[in-house]
């Protein structure tokens, strides 16, 4: 499944736990929400890849030569934002017309 993922979206992690490929990168919690801070697309896997800025690796800590290793996009989700719609307990709150025998 392929999601539209952009810097400084909200995201919630779906597959939390270590790197694969470096086990010294601080874990993912499954359910906690962050925040995309760089995307990368690995052109020789396709795969999409993110930085999140709640969690920062250094390339020292887990002896990476390019740099910061990512996290695969496909542990996150988008956060779905919803507007908070009010109106049915404004209504509750309005004295009905209508009796109701007890």
């Amino acid at each position: 499944m392929s999601w539209d993922f952009h810097v400084g979206q909200r995201v919630v992690c779906v597959i939390g736990g270590g790197h694969g490929y470096h086990p010294d990168v601080k874990c993912l919690t499954e359910g906690r929400v962050y925040t995309i801070r760089a995307i990368r697309l690995n052109p020789e896997t396709g795969i999409l890849n993110v930085h999140l800025e709640e969690i920062v690796n250094s390339a020292r800590d887990c002896l990476e030569e390019y740099g910061e290793p990512y996290y695969s996009a496909s542990r996150f989700r988008p956060v779905v934002q919803r507007e908070t719609d009010i109106e049915v307990f404004l209504r509750m709150l309005n004295p009905s017309k209508q009796r109701v025998d007890a």
